[in-house]
Formats: C-alpha cells, sequence, structure tokens
C-alpha cells in the first residue's frame, strides 16, 4: 500500500553514494486524482482510496446528478476530517449537450450536395429536416459555418432565413446518424447557459 507522504520502496540502482540495491523511502512528487463513481463512492472504498494515497476525489457532473454529487462531496469531506487526511474535491463540470431530435433507429443516409434544413427544436429528425434542441440555433449560425452531426455528418451552413439551410457532405467514417445524436452548433459564439448561469 503506498504511504501518503512516501512510496513504499524504492530499489537504487547505485547512482551517487547509494550502493546498488538499497531500499529507500522516496518522497512523492505527484498528486494522486481519483474519479469517484457509483463503484468507489461507498465509505469502505473511500476509506481504502485514502490510504492508498489518494490526494483529489474527482466527481464528474456530466454523470452525476447535483444532489448525489454533492452528497459525494460531503461524504468525502467527512470522511477525511475523521482519518486526518487532507482530500482535496476537484469538480468536472458537464459541458453544453446539444443534441438532434430523434432520428429513426436504422439512421438516416445523407449524400454529397443533398440539402436539409435545420430547426431549433425537439421534433423528429429526417433525411429533410433536423431538429436541434437549441434556442439560439439560428442567432449563432452564420453562412460557411460547419455543424457536425452525430461525430459523422458535417453540414455546411448555406443560407440562414428563420430556418437555417445546411448542405451535408458525405458522412465521415460511413456512420449514419441515429436516434437522439449529438450536435455540435458554433463554438465561437455560443449562447448555451454554463453550469452557474442565471
Amino acid at each position: 500500500m503506498l504511504s501518503r507522504t512516501l512510496l513504499d520502496t524504492h530499489v537504487s540502482s547505485g547512482s551517487g553514494s547509494v550502493p546498488a540495491g538499497t531500499v529507500r523511502g522516496v518522497a512523492r512528487r505527484t498528486k494522486i486524482i481519483a474519479t469517484i463513481g457509483p463503484a468507489s463512492a461507498d465509505e469502505e472504498t473511500l476509506i481504502a482510496m485514502m490510504q492508498a494515497g489518494m490526494d483529489v476525489a474527482r466527481i464528474a457532473l456530466a454523470h452525476t446528478p447535483l444532489d448525489e454529487a454533492l452528497e459525494r462531496h460531503q461524504r468525502i469531506r467527512d470522511i477525511a476530517e475523521r482519518l486526518g487526511f487532507n482530500i482535496g474535491t476537484m469538480i468536472d463540470l458537464a459541458g453544453s449537450k446539444t443534441r438532434t431530435g430523434r432520428f429513426p433507429a436504422e439512421g438516416v443516409e445523407f449524400s454529397v450536395d443533398d440539402t436539409v434544413t435545420l430547426v431549433p427544436g425537439t421534433g423528429e429528425s429526417t433525411a429533410e429536416q433536423i431538429s436541434i434542441d437549441y434556442a439560439h440555433l439560428v442567432d449563432d449560425c452564420h453562412v460557411g459555418d460547419e455543424i457536425m452531426v452525430g461525430g459523422s455528418v458535417a453540414l455546411a451552413v448555406q443560407r440562414v432565413q428563420g430556418r437555417t439551410s445546411t448542405r451535408a457532405p458525405p458522412p465521415r467514417r460511413g456512420r449514419r446518424p441515429r436516434w437522439r445524436a449529438h450536435a455540435h452548433p458554433p463554438h465561437t459564439r455560443p449562447c448555451t447557459p454554463r453550469p452557474g448561469s442565471p
């Protein structure tokens, strides 16, 4: 088990005045960050992780409801105080999650020179029209912008007129968007609220 301040052992290679084969403690120069998820959030596991050398507990809000994250944070604080350990807490904020409206389960095939209309909202998406749950879509899109859909289709904005009309090059890596795919509007002019925004 790792000590909180020393690595258990280090076998010297014989450099300097230390004979080869000497076993000695070495001061730890790094910090150990451990992500706290469902499998490691219980008290017994947290105690073991702290005793093993964890310096910082990371809680990812992208995958953890806020009330559950606060509960884990308080549990970490309580255990660390009880054991006399100085444990930091790192909160990994979730980025914006912009998705399309639902595509058919079999996906939709796009080809070069297809034209598809993008509209704000959560309605069904088809080969002719894609809904994107981003209220500022029309405001943020300019002619020439690229919008990625599902990580597989790149759409080039050709007209903005109440609704955003785009032209789609062929799918990348042969994939087709399906279900509620990720969508990536231009990131240089986002109006998407960030965590903590009013």
